[in-house]
């Protein structure tokens, strides 16, 4: 063990403490500490800082692909939901057609999920493109307009990395092997500007995605004439090793230690289907943006799916406390009997009324009334 990866590891134990100590619930905590994993920098930045140069160095493309492999599963663990739809993960999902493969991309971007429309103009155009190329006519949207739309984008003034890869995907559609090679290029060589960490700049992964997507979707004789990039960023000796190969191999490039096992299974677990929700539809604020009151789809984080897959400790009962009935449902069920012992106080009123009894009618309202307080709270105010 590396003492990289042994501070990584350190910092790793004492967030899990101080989750566990908040909170000793299991499930709260093991959710926290995937999510943790899949948007931490720090520690394992410079573990993959350190190995990808040393792999290229020594001509050891398996080990270089374990680095491309965990830190892309790594980053697609469920969890980071945010306020777009499923182009969220466009980014991501074009490194793991490099480390994952075209068929298992497939799976993981059903053609269900329809067209993106809610997040920024690279992600949406770039992620319906991939769709129409991973689907074909099975894309329950109009292609042809999605194709026009991302055309127009291809010339705009956005930055030339997010320009050159809708229009690979688009040169993909349209068979134009001349364009792919150009916009493939551009992508290796404008890759380098973009705000990301340090380690995903030294090799880009987003442009063997292409390459693989090209080679797997494109006639033979088409992908022969396709022209690879030149330069320290994009190594044509890896993608040639990873065309190559038959089965794709699934090997971390390091394993967490024995009481952190967890990540090790998390992370042997196939990409999460990606799919999305609507929120706030019928329940948004009244003061709220628009298109948040217009019931917005966005990215949903999988968990029940993903931690239903494991046996063990990793399986998941419950959600946040819910497994027959939701809070909402329940405090207004409450609210409802009381209504009802209002109306069976009320019944024996006018019985005793009759026979001369006291008049409890008091009780009755009481009951009606601190009824009606609770089914509206349990119905508007009790959020899910």
């Amino acid at each position: 063990m590396s003492q990289l990866e042994e501070a990584y590891f350190t910092r790793f134990r004492k967030f899990r403490d101080t989750c566990q100590a908040r909170d000793p619930d299991p499930e709260k905590w093991r959710r926290v500490q995937i999510k943790w994993a899949s948007i931490t920098s720090q520690g394992l930045d410079k573990i993959w800082e350190a190995a990808i140069p040393e792999a290229l160095k020594g001509g050891d493309m398996e080990t270089l692909h374990a680095v491309f492999f965990q830190s892309t599963r790594t980053l697609l663990l469920p969890g980071n939901v945010g306020g777009c739809d499923h182009c969220t993960n466009f980014w991501r999902l074009l490194d793991a057609a490099a480390t994952e493969g075209t068929a298992e991309l497939h799976r993981v971007l059903p053609a269900s999920l329809g067209k993106a429309s809610n997040g920024h103009p690279m992600l949406v155009n770039g992620v319906n493109l991939l769709l129409c190329l991973l689907h074909g006519s099975e894309a329950p949207f109009d292609q042809e307009a999605a194709m026009n739309k991302a055309e127009k984008f291809t010339q705009t003034k956005h930055p030339l990395w997010e320009r050159s890869v809708v229009a690979c995907l688009l040169a993909l559609l349209q068979r134009d092997i001349e364009k792919f090679s150009q916009s493939l290029e551009d992508v290796r060589r404008s890759f380098g500007r973009e705000r990301c960490a340090k380690y995903m700049r030294l090799q880009c992964l987003n442009g063997y995605g292409l390459a693989v997507l090209a080679h797997d979707l494109l006639p033979e004789e088409d992908f022969r004439r396709v022209r690879l990039p030149e330069g320290s960023s994009f190594s044509p000796a890896y993608l040639q090793w990873r065309l190559a190969l038959e089965e794709l191999p699934k090997r971390l490039y390091f394993t967490y230690p024995e009481d952190l096992d967890m990540m090790n299974r998390a992370l042997a677990h196939p990409v999460a289907v990606q799919r999305i929700h609507q929120p706030y539809a019928g329940s948004a604020p009244p003061f709220s943006p628009p298109n948040v009151r217009s019931g917005i789809w966005t990215m949903n984080g999988c968990w029940r799916n993903f931690l239903q897959s494991y046996e063990g400790e990793l399986t998941e009962q419950t959600e946040n406390g819910r497994q027959d009935m939701s809070r909402a449902l329940r405090v207004t069920l409450i609210g409802i009997v009381l209504i009802l012992a209002s109306l069976f106080v009320l019944g024996i009123c006018m019985i005793d009324i009759q026979t001369g009894g006291p008049d409890p009618d008091g009780l009755a309202l009481g009951l009606f009334v601190l009824g009606i307080i609770v089914s509206v709270i349990g119905i508007f105010f009790v959020k899910e």
